[in-house]
């Protein structure tokens, strides 16, 4: 039947075998093997065993799912992150960080820490990095 419905290209057939195959046999025990040419192969096995098979191939197929989902919220997660980064203007980035510094200059880079301490050269060069990034973000 499956060899006449794969010359037809019939589809339904085809599902319907796929169905027989993994729904109704196993718990009588017989494995039906597809082949790529030619009939397939009947085998005759502990049904228990088929059983759990089935079942190991099933949570394998729920534990790619869940995969796929939790990548999916990821990339969504991420995605809702830059685009809520990229609406703040890169010359107020560091005036919302107040409990850190205590002075900023015109571009709004900070200037002296909270404690009143100027912020040293390779700080600022890192601020400047920053707010350079958060440009090419907000534009």
């Amino acid at each position: 039947l499956r060899l006449k419905a794969r010359e037809m290209k019939d589809q339904l057939a085809l599902l319907e075998c796929d169905r027989i195959r993994d729904e109704f046999l196993p718990p009588l025990g017989v494995r039906l093997e597809d082949k790529d040419k030619g009939p397939a192969v009947v085998k005759l096995v502990d049904k228990d065993e088929l059983m759990k098979e089935k079942e190991r191939e099933a949570a394998e197929r729920e534990e790619k799912a869940r995969q796929k989902a939790e990548a999916a919220r990821k990339r969504a997660e991420e995605a809702a992150t830059k685009l809520a980064q990229s609406k703040i203007n890169p010359l107020d980035m560091f005036r919302s960080r107040a409990a850190e510094f205590s002075q900023y200059d015109a571009e709004g880079l900070p200037t002296h820490n909270a404690d009143g301490t100027e912020v040293s050269k390779s700080g600022r060069k890192k601020f400047e990095k920053e707010q350079k990034a958060q440009e090419k973000l907000y534009k």
